[in-house]
């Protein structure tokens, strides 16, 4: 029997994090929701410090750990300024601050943009009940929380 919703998109987000952890957790609200925006299931973060000697590789090897087929950066700097060839050989990329999926097979497309509304209802109190427009929007502290 055929299953009428094919399975989600895994998407892994990643950061370089010259910080041991603050920029994981300042980066995690905006990499999940640009997941979502996708339509992929968002199954953590990892990060790289500017020491580690080869992150991209340590990268790979994490994608396929969480069997991830989309990595998530709030970036280009993320990853040196450019999209390593080794990445998308293998993976779609998106690039959160751009709105763009990069995909394997060389082309780009635009995803819903930040102010784009959750698709589902928010049951966890006022701050998921916002656009997420990044953390200002996610995390909406002094706003009307209707």
């Amino acid at each position: 029997m055929n299953d009428p919703d094919p399975p989600q998109s895994r998407a892994l987000g990643y950061v370089i994090d010259p910080a041991d952890g603050a920029g994981v957790v300042w980066e995690e609200a905006t990499l999940t929701w640009a997941a979502e925006r996708m339509g992929c299931e968002y199954v953590g973060t990892t990060s790289s410090t500017p020491q580690d000697v080869d992150p991209i590789g340590d990268l790979i090897a994490a994608l396929r750990e969480a069997r991830a087929s989309v990595l998530v950066v709030p970036s280009l700097v993320h990853l040196g300024g450019e999209i390593p060839i080794e990445l998308l050989k293998h993976f779609r990329v998106c690039v959160e601050d751009m709105g763009v999926l990069y995909s394997i097979d060389g082309g780009a497309v635009s995803i819903p943009s930040r102010s784009t509304r959750r698709s589902t209802p928010a049951t966890d109190g006022p701050f998921s009940a916002t656009a997420a427009g990044g953390l200002k929007g996610i995390f909406n502290l002094f706003g009307d929380h209707r």
